[in-house]
């Protein structure tokens, strides 16, 4: 079976049963019918998106492989090679390779004048990896609110049972679709449907004011970094005459227009390359919550659990570093830019694991932990850790989702006690010694907090301690600042999430 020409399957299968929940009237009340039909379409996703990431190994897809050619005739579009998975750069220290082979579909979708823009996918190295990631942690989150929903405060046949999974299955469909879009001007549609999502998903529980106030301050604050991002795709644009990835003559990475980048004067005495990455990397400040745009992030935990689990970890944050991911040989041709990025990204991560160390709320804690692991994907792309970066983001979305779905499973079990007073429930000064009476939770709890506290042997160990020796390889000052900030980040990382279990779990 060929994987590649089902790709476009994988967005549409989640988005379907967004349009399913939603529009058919007589299952909208149905909590389980809305619930199995959301989870079905995600577990195909799944089997679809690891076919595509075993099909994309086989093919030996990597930095410096070649590209491979679509079907000359593909049921969705003609197929094409996609030339702007390959070539290689170096500036500033920064040598780069190429995402390697690729396999892409499109279809023409709109002309205005002489211009026509195209709709399509493209896959290559990071592609199926993320393909991977997200279905899969996407299916477990769906999974896990099955059950979630059945106590929530919402009673069963209420039509928000029913509506909070068509929200996810569309967040997650917007995800699926900006990972696979094979220009900016598909990726950003699908980068704002996000945004709104995360809008309708943290304003879930809109009778209370803290919540509708979360959505209006996320919304707010991350198009504040999205106009930023607009005008740099629409610098781009004027100098590229196109917005499609590729390194073929008219798309954005081919090496004479980045030269010329690189070499034309811009506002400021900046560069063109400069002023388009810093102006791209504006909305990953915002969606990605670095400072000084992470304030929406901690206040987003008034979401239900499996919201927080999906924005931290599989969907919206991880969006803004796979936004400088999948440009960055733009980035790369502007030191200023990625100095920028690695400062941006050291002090957020630092920043937001001291405010960790001072949190008692138990979902509060994971968040400030959420910013401070965005901060050393992004001070990775910085410093010239693409594969560092994008390994920790894999990570990262595993053992964070665990332990925020961990954390939905303790509040459960505590508004049981003290009821649904979150002051109460989600406080961990009020827990202790749970371990006796959640011995599931405490084990999967355990499992991820292993690995985001960078114990030796579990995921989180190897991805950032790759993060910190690309810093330390510089042999720069920029590469030294990094390492020495990222390694005191890691030691908070440590201290607050041990703080962490030792309450909730061991205490009194």
């Amino acid at each position: 079976m060929d994987f590649f020409a089902l790709a476009w399957l994988i967005p549409l299968l989640p988005l379907g049963a967004f349009v399913f929940i939603t529009f058919f009237s007589p299952l909208y009340r149905s909590r389980i019918i809305s619930g199995s039909v959301a989870i079905v379409a995600m577990l195909i996703a799944v089997v679809l998106a690891w076919g595509i990431l075993f099909q994309a190994a086989s093919a030996g897809f990597g930095a410096g492989s070649e590209s491979h050619a679509a079907p000359a005739e593909a049921a969705h579009g003609e197929g094409t090679v996609a030339e702007g998975a390959e070539g290689e750069g170096e500036h500033g220290g920064v040598h780069f390779e190429g995402f390697g082979g690729a396999y892409s579909q499109s279809i023409a979708w709109a002309a205005t004048g002489t211009t026509t823009f195209n709709v399509g996918y493209l896959i290559d190295a990071p592609v199926a990896l993320m393909l991977a990631m997200v279905t899969l942690a996407g299916f477990c989150i769906h999974l896990f609110s099955m059950g979630y929903m059945a106590h929530d405060e919402y009673p069963a046949g209420h039509e928000r049972q029913s509506r909070f999974f068509s929200f996810i299955a569309l967040f997650t469909a917007s995800m699926l679709g900006m990972v696979l879009a094979d220009n900016l001007l598909l990726f950003f549609i699908c980068w704002e449907l996000m945004g709104l999502c995360s809008y309708l998903l943290i304003g879930f529980w809109y009778f209370k004011p803290s919540a509708y106030r979360a959505a209006r301050k996320a919304f707010i604050t991350t198009r504040i970094g999205d106009v930023f991002m607009m005008l740099g795709l629409f610098y781009l644009y004027t100098q590229a005459g196109s917005l499609t990835f590729g390194t073929a003559e008219g798309q954005i990475f081919n090496p004479a227009l980045l030269e010329r980048l690189h070499n034309q004067t811009t506002f400021f005495g900046m560069s063109a390359a400069t002023a388009i990455s810093l102006l791209i990397f504006m909305g990953t400040v915002g969606k990605s919550a670095q400072f000084p745009l992470h304030v929406w992030l901690p206040d987003a935990m008034e979401g239900p659990t499996p919201v927080s689990a999906l924005i931290h970890a599989a969907t919206m944050v991880a969006a803004g570093v796979f936004l400088v991911a999948r440009t960055y040989p733009i980035f790369i041709e502007s030191e200023t830019a990625l100095t920028v990025v690695a400062a941006v990204g050291a002090f957020t991560a630092i920043f937001a694991a001291l405010i960790a160390v001072a949190q008692f709320d138990i979902k509060r804690i994971l968040a400030y932990s959420t910013l401070s692991q965005l901060g050393f994907m992004v001070a990775a792309l910085g410093i010239g850790g693409w594969v560092a970066g994008l390994f920790h983001l894999l990570t990262h979305a595993f053992f964070k989702a665990l332990l925020f779905l961990g954390s939905g499973s303790v509040i459960h079990g505590m508004e049981a006690a003290v009821g649904h007073d979150p002051n109460k429930a989600q406080d961990i000064r009020n827990m202790g010694g749970l371990r006796r009476f959640m011995g599931v939770t405490w084990l999967t709890y355990m499992i991820g907090y292993l690995a985001l506290a960078g114990v030796p042997f579990f995921s989180g160990f190897f991805s950032k301690d790759e993060i910190i020796a690309d810093a330390f390889g510089r042999g720069d000052t920029l590469g030294y600042v990094v390492y020495g900030t990222l390694s005191v980040a890691s030691l908070l990382t440590a201290f607050y999430m041990t703080r962490q279990i030792m309450v909730v779990f061991y205490g009194p």
